[in-house]
């Protein structure tokens, strides 16, 4: 495929050359160059969606209008692939990338279980996206069986040929761990039943293996890991069942994941983007996270806002409102403004004024210092007589109480 995009010389297959002799016999002369701008967006859509891998920054370098000058910002091209991004499970995505000849694509494959696919491809992402391109000739060894399976005529049968096989060795394994281990229970000779179950194991780990290499050769990375964890002894079965339960509850989290996010996406884009980056999911992320502008989402609330509840068909129907609404919006928010702008003057002035006065205040203070000790100083024998005096009372009269206490004791006895 060419390296650059021309707007004025696009880049077309014979798909679109077949679908302009379609526009064209359709449309006639009614509609003058329809064909050709129908078969340039095919054309655009097809070198975007191949060029998926690019980075935005090169990319719209790549792309040129009629005077070679580039058509799409670095921005713009950021967009428009995560716009794409969502396109790549569609059937017509497929069908302009190429990856529908043969057998099924890595996504649709109906015996690929697709959750741990997904993760596994998620996790391994920060090892695989570094590997260099000049190994992709013996990475097409590796997954001969995958890349058979994508040939035009015998695929299909391949692909057939390979589900029957992978979903038959895992009940094979377990047929022979239980068959070898009663059958050589049933010998008469001393630990026979820890001897079958050693055999069951050796008979069983070998169908595992197979299972386990023809999987990951179809790219099958999801089943090998379940298939796989029937080999650990004593702990398999468990392990597996607990694999399939956790994918099931995992894939209805993702589901409903999905739905929640969906009415978000009609609010607030920007909101929805970044939602839909740090809620866990099994996607892999190939750009930093979003901005988070406030601002921003707080324009598509009300933007929205005004669409459902039918202003934006008022407005239109009356023009003068859309110069009124900002003006008043604009008035409310100056309004706003000066109010926060008076307060925080005020705010300053009293700080100011508290700096200024605060040594004022500590001389008086100071100045008054003397003139409090020394009144405190005569007033102090008085505070001490009285002090004392009503200690005499309090003791004189609890002496009394305590006399009248022992006469009315003695007078009952």
């Amino acid at each position: 495929m060419s390296q650059t995009w021309r707007l004025s010389d696009p880049v077309t297959s014979n798909a679109d050359v077949r679908i302009d002799r379609l526009v064209q016999g359709i449309f006639g002369s009614r509609f003058p160059h329809i064909d050709e701008n129908v078969t340039k967006a095919l054309s655009l859509y097809g070198y975007l969606a191949n060029h998926m891998n690019v980075s935005a920054e090169e990319l719209s370098k790549q792309i040129l209008d009629q005077n070679g000058d580039p058509l799409f910002s670095a921005q713009n091209i950021r967009d428009i692939q995560k716009i794409l991004d969502k396109h790549k499970n569609t059937s017509f995505f497929r069908r302009v990338t190429g990856k529908q000849s043969g057998g099924n694509p890595l996504d649709s494959d109906p015996s690929r279980s697709k959750f741990y696919d997904k993760l596994i491809r998620k996790l391994a992402y920060p090892i695989t996206s570094i590997i260099p391109s000049s190994l992709d000739g013996l990475f097409w060894y590796v997954f001969l069986i995958y890349n058979l399976e994508q040939m035009e005529n015998i695929g299909p049968f391949i692909a057939t040929a390979m589900d029957t096989i992978t979903l038959t060795l895992p009940v094979m394994a377990e047929l022979a761990s239980e068959g070898a281990e009663k059958l050589v229970s049933l010998a008469p000779i001393p630990y026979a039943g820890f001897a079958g179950e050693i055999l069951g194991y050796a008979l069983s780990l070998i169908f595992v293996l197979f299972a386990v290499t023809l999987n990951i050769g179809r790219k099958h990375f999801g089943s090998a890991f379940k298939v796989s964890l029937e080999a650990i002894p004593v702990f398999g079965d468990m392990l597996m069942d607990a694999a399939v339960n956790f994918e099931t509850g995992a894939e209805r989290f993702l589901i409903n994941r999905n739905k929640l996010l969906k009415p978000v996406d009609k609010i607030s884009p920007t909101l929805y983007d970044n939602l839909d980056y740090y809620i866990p999911d099994v996607k892999i992320h190939e750009t930093p996270p979003p901005p988070l502008n406030y601002n921003v989402i707080k324009k598509d609330v009300s933007h929205f806002v005004i669409e459902e509840t039918g202003v934006a068909d008022v407005i239109a129907a009356n023009p003068n409102l859309a110069v009124a609404i900002p003006n008043a919006t604009a008035t409310l928010a100056a309004a706003t403004t000066a109010a926060t702008t008076a307060a925080t003057t005020a705010a300053n002035k009293k700080a100011e004024n508290a700096h200024v006065n605060a040594p004022a205040a500590a001389n008086k203070k100071a100045a008054n210092a003397p003139a409090a000790a020394n009144k405190k100083a005569a007033n102090a024998p008085a505070a001490a007589n009285a002090s004392a005096k009503k200690q005499k009372q309090k003791q004189d009269g609890g002496t009394r109480r305590h006399k009248e206490y022992r006469r009315r004791m003695t007078r009952r006895k």
